[in-house]
């Protein structure tokens, strides 16, 4: 089942990750899921303000997001094992909804 959740998030963070300049490296090991978060696809300018600002709107919108890394650009994703279908969809699509937001709010403040 890790395997099933890992392969869905990582189908669906590599087709926003080509709609998104601000995701960099998705990095995916089981159920467990990372996004980083750059500046205009830049690897080397990593987004700490980004990251932070969709950790709050995710919790806004309903999910438990983890920042992480180093330079705090990371989010990680640990669905419960248990998630159904529906339920893991649902999450993603609220999860791409607030990074469309959010990304799109700080460029235009930019």
């Amino acid at each position: 089942r890790a395997r099933e959740i890992g392969a869905r998030i990582e189908r669906w963070a590599l087709a926003l990750q080509a709609e998104q300049p601000s995701i960099g490296d998705v990095r995916v090991s089981g159920a467990m899921a990372a996004l980083e978060f750059v500046e205009q696809g830049d690897p080397e300018r990593p987004d700490a303000e980004l990251t932070r600002e969709l950790v709050a709107a995710g919790a806004e919108a309903g999910l438990i997001l983890l920042s992480c890394g180093v330079r705090g650009n990371v989010i990680r994703l640990l669905p419960p094992l248990i998630i159904g279908d529906a339920l893991l969809e649902e999450a993603l699509d609220t999860l791409a909804q607030v990074i469309a937001s959010v990304a799109g709010r700080l460029r235009k403040a930019g």
